[in-house]
Parts: C-alpha cells; structure tokens; sequence
C-alpha cells in the first residue's frame, strides 16, 4: 500500500508544472535544470566570471573539458557549455527507473538516501538566483516522503530484487540516523529561502 500511496503522491508533487509539461514523453523531462544542488556552497557570479575569462583566454575543447570536469567550475553545469545565464547550475535531470542502486545521487553524488533526495526537493532546493522556476517547496509530510521514496524503490527492474530490497534497508538506516537536507520549515513556508536564519 504504501508503493501505491507514493505513486499518488509522485503525481500530485506534479502540481507546480504545467500539465503539458509533465505529459511529455521522458526524454523532455529529461532536460537540464538547476534544481538547488550547487547553490550550497557556491558562488555562482564568481565562478561564472572566472569561468568566462578562462575561456576567452584559450576556448579549447580540452580547456573546457578541463574546467568542466575537474575544477569548481563544474558547478556551473550546462552554462559552461552554452554561456547563458539561464543554464547556470542547471544539469541533467535523470530518469528514475533502478534509481535505488544508482546511488549516490545528484551530479556530485551529495545526497547518500532517495530519502535525502527527497527532503532537498520537499524544501524547494537552494535558494539562487537561477533556480529552476518549477523548483518549490512541497510541503510533503514525513509519512508522505516514506510513501514517495517507497514508490521510487518500486521502479526498480524485478531481477535486481535483491539488490532493491538490501539498498532499502541501508538507506533507511542511513536516512533514521541522518537527514541532512530536511528543511520543514522551507517546506511547510514558515520561513521563507530569502529571509534571514533566525
């Protein structure tokens, strides 16, 4: 029952998009967004600025694989690909079939649980100034985010059973002792992600 109740819950965290949106075939969805991972700990303005003058300097493919890849500049994601504004912090969003064995998640592999994962995307990301528009907090009660991330452990193949059923008992472990993303109070709009820490 709870699988059930999660997928019902899946869809209705659907709400903030438009219906066109999120009845796009997968491969729309699976678009680049910046969903609030890297505005953590990261200036984003800066390293955009640097990250600009790097390559106007030496525009070289293996300049920009370089920076992309093994600098802080990752962070900027597609923007440093395409130089808009609008793509910093923004990185591919992934399909979510077998997602309980892919851990850890997010591109920098910051978050150890989905329950993690769920608790960042509940709050509504990391507040900057490109996050994604679709990106707000969902006000998902603890019960509901059980029942989510049991509905996303569903969506793994039948023949990694095994595989499924030991990554649930470790994340839930890690997720009892641990939840470092959860943010009730971002969640729920008690605070709002502009206004000062109390």
């Amino acid at each position: 029952m709870p699988k059930r109740l999660g997928a019902l819950q899946w869809q209705g965290s659907l709400r903030h998009l438009p219906p066109d949106q999120y009845r796009q075939p997968p491969r729309h969805r699976q678009s680049f967004h910046n969903i609030g991972v890297s505005a953590r700990n990261r200036d984003f303005e800066k390293l955009a600025t640097e990250a600009v003058k790097i390559l106007q300097r030496d525009p070289s493919m293996e300049n920009l694989d370089d920076l992309a890849l093994a600098t802080d500049k990752s962070e900027l994601g597609r923007f440093m690909v395409t130089k808009n504004r609008s793509d910093i912090g923004a990185f591919r969003t992934s399909q979510l079939r077998n997602i309980d064995i892919t851990g850890p998640y997010m591109h920098d592999g910051s978050m150890q649980t989905l329950w993690g994962v769920v608790d960042h995307y509940n709050k509504g990301g990391e507040a900057n100034p490109y996050l994604d528009s679709g990106i707000e907090p969902l006000a998902l009660s603890d019960r509901e985010i059980d029942q989510l991330v049991a509905f996303m452990f569903a969506l793994t193949d039948h023949r990694l059973d095994t595989d499924n059923r030991q990554q649930m008992k470790i994340q839930r472990a890690r997720a009892d002792k641990q939840r470092p993303f959860r943010g009730r109070d971002l969640a729920f709009r008690r605070t709002l992600a502009f206004e000062p820490s109390k």
